[in-house]
This record gives C-alpha cells, structure tokens and sequence, in this order.
C-alpha cells in the first residue's frame, strides 16, 4: 500500500507541474483531475477557470469527484 500511495503522491506532483503549462499552451478554460484507489479520491484537484469571464476557478467540488467516480 505504501508504494501505491507514494506512486500517487509522485504523479500528483508531476500533474501538478505540468498541467498549469499545458492549459496555458493548449489555451483551455480548464480542467479536473481525479485519481482514485479502491474506490476513494486520493487526488483531485481543478486547474484553471470553469468561468474564465467570471474568473471563477476550476474547483475539486464533490459534486464533480462524484460524477468522475461513477464513470470508471
């Protein structure tokens, strides 16, 4: 289990990294990112604005994590 989470928390960080860098190159509004062990969120996280008129930022609201759960 130890190395799972320490595989996440090491992808969380390259995601980190890389994905501001490529909202900013591909030019989109935004996106989520969730990843999921055993069926609980271990990482999730909105880059951008879901709004970007309204400057409103890209959230990790449940109301998302939920629906991201239920497809996979």
């Amino acid at each position: 289990m130890k190395s799972i989470l320490n595989a996440i928390r090491d992808t969380a960080h390259v995601i980190d990294l890389w994905l501001p860098i490529k909202i900013k190159y591909d030019k989109s509004p935004a996106i989520s990112v969730a990843i999921f062990y055993k069926g609980k969120p271990l990482y999730v996280r909105g880059f951008g604005f879901a709004d970007p008129r309204k400057k409103i930022r890209a959230d990790r609201s449940e109301e998302h994590t939920s629906e991201l759960q239920s497809r996979f």
